[in-house]
């Protein structure tokens, strides 16, 4: 998946503030989970809520991750959404209720074709597949009276295909762009960064006034990659950064001209010492010449032995491994299943990604603490 971040005019509101964060997963235990994204405006923003968005995304990206092998995407996205409905609830109890009524946030995953989101405020969520443009957040309806303990509520599941596109937009470009549908439609057939920069120049007017964010998630299961790009009236184009590339800088010492004081020594003198003669009795291998043998070939034996050891254990590790990734793959086909209601088909996954993992969780088996995260989570859906 590819992910651009764009970002218009954001300065230009002094009470605004316009935030989106992109998370990869950074490991084997956060690979199942994919990506998460999210997307927010918070207007009226007073000075102490500068860290407000960070400070919430920072809690739902701990949660979300923090499952690894033990819950799937939807229960991780759900269990995001009630520390960030505790986050927003102790932030009421400080005394800072400024957010209220002026969150706009949107919250997206994505593993292995499937999509969950959700969304509070005004901010509207798209799909385009083949041509066609869906509005596919309109049934989440915002709430006009926010409760901070339910800021979050529903997530929505859908199954999306090679070379759709999701698009997160918040009220003022969508807004623009509503009276712009060309836009959505340039969009909606580009494939790479150069397309969409292109886009950009030629929509350039358009974006001049208008101050907000656009996401958007091009579905591609070969490229994985995000980048920003942000558009500014006062610029005389767009600025592009990719975002996951950090800069190395090599520091290269340097010691020239460095001048070291030479101290001369004088000579050192030792006293003589007479050591005494010391006759070492003469061994006579010969005599020995079984035993060495026999050592040495004991431990070439051991040598040997140690190596085949080594070997089988990397054999087992590469087999355990092996076994693990085709049951996450069978988990993964299983959770989509049910998405489509095929409940015995899925059932029929779960129990073959059981089979193979339920071996591993025996004591002395490598991967054993994985296997074992996998089995309960397993027997979850198979009760």
């Amino acid at each position: 998946m590819q992910v651009f971040e764009l970002h218009f005019n954001p300065r230009k509101q002094e009470h605004k503030i316009i935030e989106s964060f992109i998370y990869e997963p950074g490991n084997i235990y956060e690979k199942r989970l994919g990506n998460l994204c999210m997307a927010g405006e918070l207007t009226q923003a007073l000075p102490q809520n500068a860290r407000f968005f960070n400070n919430l995304a920072s809690v739902i990206k701990k949660e979300y991750y923090g499952a690894g092998f033990k819950k799937s995407c939807q229960q991780s996205l759900q269990n995001s959404l009630k520390k960030a409905n505790e986050f927003l609830d102790e932030d009421v109890q400080k005394g800072n209720v400024s957010w209220l009524g002026n969150l706009n946030f949107g919250i997206l995953s994505f593993s292995n074709f499937v999509l969950n989101f959700t969304k509070i405020g005004q901010i509207e969520i798209f799909l385009i597949r083949k041509g066609q443009i869906l509005n596919i957040s309109q049934n989440l309806e915002s709430q006009e009276e926010i409760s901070p303990l339910k800021v979050f509520s529903n997530i929505v599941t859908g199954k999306l295909v090679q070379d759709d596109k999701i698009i997160v937009l918040n009220k003022d470009v969508f807004n623009t762009l509503s009276q712009n549908k060309d836009f959505l439609n340039q969009l909606g057939q580009m494939s790479d960064e150069k397309g969409v920069r292109e886009i950009l120049k030629r929509n350039k007017q358009v974006f001049s006034d208008v101050s907000g964010i656009c996401l958007l998630l091009m579905v591609n299961e070969d490229v994985t990659s995000k980048q920003t790009l942000t558009f500014d009236k006062n610029l005389s184009q767009f600025s592009f950064r990719k975002t996951f590339i950090k800069p190395i800088y090599k520091l290269k010492p340097s010691i020239k001209g460095l001048k070291v004081p030479f101290f001369k020594l004088p000579p050192l003198t030792f006293p003589k010492v007479h050591l005494p003669k010391i006759k070492l009795p003469k061994i006579r291998i010969a005599k020995h010449k079984k035993k060495i043998i026999l050592v040495i070939s004991l431990i070439l034996i051991l040598l040997a032995f140690f190596f085949l050891f080594n070997e089988e254990r990397k054999k087992e590790l590469r087999e355990a491994q092996e076994k693990i990734l085709k049951a996450q793959s069978k988990i993964t086909m299983a959770e989509n299943l049910l998405i489509l209601k095929e409940e015995d088909k899925a059932n029929d996954l779960f129990q073959e990604a059981w089979d193979l993992v339920h071996p591993l969780t025996k004591a002395g088996k490598p991967l054993r603490a994985e296997a074992l995260l996998i089995k309960e989570s397993l027997e979850e859906y198979l009760k």
